[in-house]
């Protein structure tokens, strides 16, 4: 009897974890359906671009950039864009603490990876109009460019690997659990996090203040 009582209980808080992380669903449905809808229309544009600079345009750093950027962001759409869905689909119901932590550590990239990506077209634009008999990048300084942006962006993200996981708490009574793909357990009551999105923000700061002060410095 105790057994089967057993059973029926966990049953039941099986079915009540169930019916709470689907009206969580519902509450983020327009969420979910707008990742779809990003998706749905960037992986094309990603692809157009990809074909039109690499069948038309002639060899060039500004051709190399563009280049770059779809590809990120086309790997964006099919990587971290729909494991976006997916944690949202399994808002307290994800148990994968490995996948959560590779796919944070997938999605951090492209998003570094564009911000450097759209600093260096500005610094390559910038030279070519204003500075249009002075020494400007060549196609193969901008590959070497786009691989260092590549390499940074990987370091700077490589901490997300660490700080995010499986994040389990209590819902609505202390005997029902679940789980989210969030900052880790072990890094939840840590101050890395903070640490980890404020040097993001510091490290962008800087460079952008740098910027600024080149191009009054050459103008």
């Amino acid at each position: 009897m105790d057994e089967n009582a057993s059973d029926v209980q966990l049953d039941n808080l099986n079915t009540n974890i169930h019916i709470i992380n689907d009206n969580k669903v519902l509450e983020n449905l327009a969420g979910i359906v707008f990742i779809s809808m990003l998706i749905i229309v960037r992986i094309p544009g990603n692809i157009t671009a990809l074909l039109v600079y690499l069948q038309k345009f002639k060899p060039s750093p500004y051709r190399t950039f563009i280049v770059c950027f779809a590809i990120v962001d086309l790997a964006e759409c099919c990587i971290a864009r729909p494991f976006a869905i997916v944690r949202l689909r399994y808002l307290v119901l994800f148990q994968h603490d490995e996948v959560c932590k590779v796919f944070h550590l997938l999605s951090h990239i492209p998003c570094v990876r564009s911000v450097s990506i759209l600093i260096t077209i500005a610094v390559h634009r910038y030279r070519n109009i204003c500075v249009p008999h002075g020494i400007q990048m060549s196609d193969r300084m901008g590959k070497y460019i786009c691989i260092m942006d590549i390499l940074v962006a990987c370091c700077l993200s490589s901490p997300a690997a660490v700080i995010y996981g499986k994040r389990s708490y209590k819902i609505e009574a202390d005997y029902i659990k679940g789980s989210s793909c969030y900052v880790s357990d072990k890094m939840v009551n840590s101050k890395y996090p903070t640490y980890f999105n404020f040097v993001l923000g510091f490290v962008w700061l800087l460079v952008c203040h740098h910027l600024q002060r080149f191009i009054e410095k050459e103008f």
